[in-house]
């Protein structure tokens, strides 16, 4: 039998095999730790698994499996290989199934961690017909689109429907899961992800190494407190470096030039706070059904809040059940500690109008998290107006009517590309 190196996730082995919760517990011959398995001794049998490997429980480690005809069933539950192991950090895990022309890459930080990156590719018939276009007006490359998720997500929500309708319209499409959700590694020793600054960062250095030499340059696309992240990475702008300057400390990060951002049911710069405040004032049920939802999280267990808060009412259960099982695989740690975000807020002033990019600000007619308030105040802080799309929930993006959110974002970028 042959083997490879390789990590597994095992579906509901948190459940099935003994695993509770954030905590690893020993079953047998396998740590669990929030449906991620390890294989814990060597030459031990695993529910007919041949394996072998060394490590600490509740630790990713390196191992062997021994390879079976195509995947291996222990019994009620599949194995699910996802990649080599190469590094002996805390690994994420990702189950969404990839479309066609779709595929999963893995950045390495300056830490080590690694970020799950998706990728999408320009379409060649988009290509062929910009080509075709060539003879008549100047062709000038389109940006690559970098997306950034917000809490309970992760890069999986954009390949669902948009990295697919903006690749088919000449657009390479990036998403990347932060720090501790999706696929990408968990920080060891930490309660929470990162911070604004942080992830803002992590997001600079994929674009420092994957878009630094594009032309045009990339356009960011934040959604919720992905929009606030894509925010403070703005306001860097102003103390950015040149294109060719490497910073003087090794430990400053510089921000490379972006050609736009679009924030779509961004949290506003001075965050959340004042949403909560308004709800609490105008709408006190739908402010109770907020919290419980998303800060206890009862979203992942209620079928009807999930709805409530992400979705428009006549999705039907089956997708919903889909997402919400998403949601709950791709947080493994909160993305912020909401207490400390909020005393770094504001968003600092966005730089002077040379530097800063062209923004577009969407907002969602029958967003349930934040209210058109949030929207305006988000685009005043740019300069700009706010785009409503109605008809359409707090995800955007995978709402059913996520085509129509994509053709207002399209017909931006379009403008973009004549300006």
């Amino acid at each position: 039998m042959s083997t490879l190196n390789a990590r597994i996730w095992i579906p509901g082995a948190a459940s099935k095999i003994g695993g509770h919760g954030s905590h690893a517990r020993e079953a047998g011959t396998l740590a669990v730790s929030r449906g991620l398995g390890f294989l814990k001794a060597a030459g031990s049998q695993c529910s007919g698994i041949a394996a072998e490997g060394r490590g600490l429980v509740g630790s990713s480690l390196q191992w062997k499996i021994g390879v079976g005809r195509g995947g291996w069933d222990t019994g009620r539950r599949r194995v699910v290989v996802l990649g080599t192991v190469e590094n002996k950090k805390r690994m994420g895990i990702s189950t969404v199934v990839l479309e066609e022309g779709q595929e999963r890459l893995w950045h390495t930080l300056p830490s080590g961690l690694r970020l799950e990156v998706l990728l999408q590719r320009a379409s060649e018939v988009a290509e062929e017909e910009e080509e075709e276009e060539e003879e008549e007006v100047v062709h000038k490359r389109k940006p690559a689109l970098v997306m950034v998720h917000g809490s309970y997500h992760a890069a999986w929500c954009w390949a669902v429907f948009w990295m697919d309708y903006f690749a088919a319209r000449g657009y390479d499409c990036w998403a990347v899961s932060l720090l501790g959700q999706g696929g990408s590694d968990v920080p060891p020793q930490q309660e929470v992800a990162g911070s604004i600054q942080s992830h803002a960062r992590d997001i600079a250095d994929f674009v420092h190494h994957h878009c630094r030499n594009d032309d045009p340059p990339p356009i960011l696309i934040g959604h919720s407190f992905g929009g606030l992240i894509v925010q403070f990475y703005l306001s860097q702008l102003s103390t950015m470096h040149g294109d060719d300057e490497e910073p003087q400390n090794p430990s400053e990060k510089s921000y490379p030039r972006i050609a736009g951002a679009i924030l779509a049911c961004s949290v506003p710069p001075t965050g959340n706070m004042d949403v909560v405040k308004r709800y609490l004032r105008s709408k006190p049920i739908a402010s109770i059904k907020v919290t419980l939802s998303l800060a206890a999280k009862l979203f992942a267990s209620s079928l009807s809040l999930c709805r409530e808060t992400f979705f428009s009412p006549s999705m039907d259960d089956a997708q919903v059940i889909k997402y919400q099982k998403l949601m709950k695989e791709s947080s493994h740690i909160p993305l912020f500690n909401l207490r400390e975000l909020n005393a770094t807020l504001p968003i600092p002033p966005p730089p002077p109008s040379a530097l800063c990019p062209p923004v577009l600000v969407v907002g969602a007619e029958n967003d349930f998290v934040l209210d058109w308030q949030a929207a305006e105040e988000t685009a005043a802080f740019y300069g700009t107006t706010p785009h409503c799309v109605t008809g359409v929930a707090h995800d955007m993006m995978l709402d059913i009517c996520w085509k129509d959110a994509a053709q207002v974002l399209l017909q931006w970028l379009e403008e973009q590309q004549h300006c």
